[in-house]
């Protein structure tokens, strides 16, 4: 009952598509690395770095919640985008959370972070 969505060429739609972004801030006056690869609860993805030119970013709205989800920067620093693309199930580094990998100055870099992620009500149409 009822439509289903299809592509362009008329081939059924697989459900829903799910992104995973990541904002972190940095300071103004640093170089920030070359972030490449995300682990999220044993899943690696791979990164797409986006520079945030806004003074804030609202990000949408939490699930099961009508509070609006707002980032705002410090004075001395700036945002960063990170959007992630799943790859699939690989052995994630030892750690819990959620870990980051780059390369800065030819060294590789690591942040891991515990802190649980926040889950936004889901977008129908765009």
């Amino acid at each position: 009952m009822g439509n289903a969505p299809v592509d362009r060429d008329g081939k059924a739609v697989k459900g829903y598509t799910e992104t995973l972004l990541c904002f972190i801030e940095i300071s103004k006056n640093k170089q920030s690395p070359a972030w490449q690869t995300a682990w999220y609860k044993g899943v690696k993805y791979s990164v797409n770095i986006l520079q945030v030119n806004q003074d804030s970013v609202i990000i949408g709205r939490i699930k099961n919640a009508k509070t609006t989800f707002v980032i705002k920067p410090g004075l001395e620093t700036k945002l960063i985008r990170l959007e992630l693309t799943e790859q699939g199930n690989f052995n994630a580094p030892k750690a819990n959370g959620f870990v980051l990998e780059g390369i800065l100055n030819n060294k590789q870099v690591y942040v891991t972070s515990d802190e649980p992620a926040v889950e936004l009500a889901p977008v129908l149409m765009q």
